[in-house]
């Protein structure tokens, strides 16, 4: 039975623990920690388990196997650190930090224990059936990726934690952004150059509403990204264009519409006889549902038991956020 701590009881505390709960047999939430011990204290009533204000109450105590930091992002990296020399596994929230420079502090540190990051994205059905058919040489080569992720533009969005300062976390570049970065790395080498800018297009804020930004690896593969809080619709897009065919990612559930996935194939045979391209579709849908963090904490705890092989690593955040620090940078010009 491996012993859980939960530190932070907000949204994303309450999310992991519900998902807790799914694995019972095997997993036990036992401390739920947050500097506002009134909302740790009612979170922890509904999952059974003790409430604290003193994260070294989680740290400290040697039943506790596991840490889940779901804190603001601006303390992440900051908590992580102190979770990494506790010996705890971990599960941070994306995107681990807010600088490349705060995750190579965490690389720096020696440690013998599991440190997975948050890239639950990486679990939406609709991208892993797209890597599947990926992998499977369906669209054969990538040649290059198109994806917009972003929100429709919500009464009070400037008032909330994405508005603040990227050193508290806020931006929609850290937000939404690292996600698709990710994503685009799953189908990708590794970065070799990043050209893009973020900026405050609508909102009255500190931070990016808006980022447009290219992303290229050694082998030429280019991803256009978008993401953004002052869409007219939520929306969620992600294209895969290879030699012979496209995988075309829409929606995730709720607001961004039931996913869908349709694959175009180039049929070479219609093709031949007519003189032009003809391609075949096949649409997949999956079940207007979140099934990420269930399947994520799956993950997690299997990497724990030694039976899955590391993946969303410090390495991967660190990936990300160089690609938003060069954002960031090449903005101030």
């Amino acid at each position: 039975m491996i012993r859980f701590g939960i530190i932070g009881a907000g949204l994303m505390g309450k999310r992991r623990a519900q998902s807790l709960t799914l694995f019972s047999d095997e997993a036990q939430l036992a401390r739920i920690m947050d500097t506002d011990i009134s909302r740790a204290q009612k979170l922890a009533s509904e999952f059974g388990c003790d409430a604290t204000d003193d994260v070294r109450a989680i740290l400290d105590d040697a039943s506790i196997d596991a840490v889940i930091i779901a804190t603001a992002t601006g303390v992440l990296s900051s908590v992580a650190e102190e979770a990494i020399l506790a010996g705890k596994h971990i599960l941070i929230e994306k995107p681990a930090g807010t600088s490349a420079v705060q995750i190579d502090r965490l690389l720096s540190l020696e440690r013998t224990s599991v440190v997975r990051v948050g890239f639950n994205h990486r679990f939406l059905p609709s991208i892993m059936k797209a890597r599947e058919l990926a992998e499977a040489g369906r669209i054969g080569r990538v040649l290059f990726i198109k994806a917009t992720y972003g929100q429709k533009g919500r009464i009070g969005l400037e008032k909330e934690w994405r508005a603040g300062p990227r050193e508290q976390g806020g931006g929609e570049l850290l937000d939404q952004g690292v996600h698709v970065i990710d994503l685009c790395r799953l189908f990708m080498g590794d970065v070799v150059d990043v050209r893009g800018t973020a900026g405050t297009l609508f909102w009255k804020m500190q931070a990016d509403d808006n980022a447009f930004f290219t992303i290229e690896d050694a082998t030429g593969v280019i991803a256009d990204v978008h993401v953004s809080t002052s869409l007219w619709r939520n929306t969620f897009r992600f294209e895969l264009h290879g030699e012979r065919g496209m995988i075309e990612v829409s929606g995730i559930r709720g607001h961004y519409g039931a996913p869908i996935l349709t694959l175009l194939t180039r049929n070479e045979m219609k093709s031949a006889e007519v003189g032009v391209y003809q391609f075949d579709e096949e649409k997949f849908t999956f079940a207007d549902e979140d099934t990420t963090w269930k399947d994520e904490m799956r993950a997690f705890l299997d990497t724990i038991a030694g039976t899955r092989d590391a993946d969303a690593t410090l390495q991967d955040a660190r990936a990300a956020l160089h690609v938003v620090d060069s954002i960031y940078e090449q903005s101030k010009k």
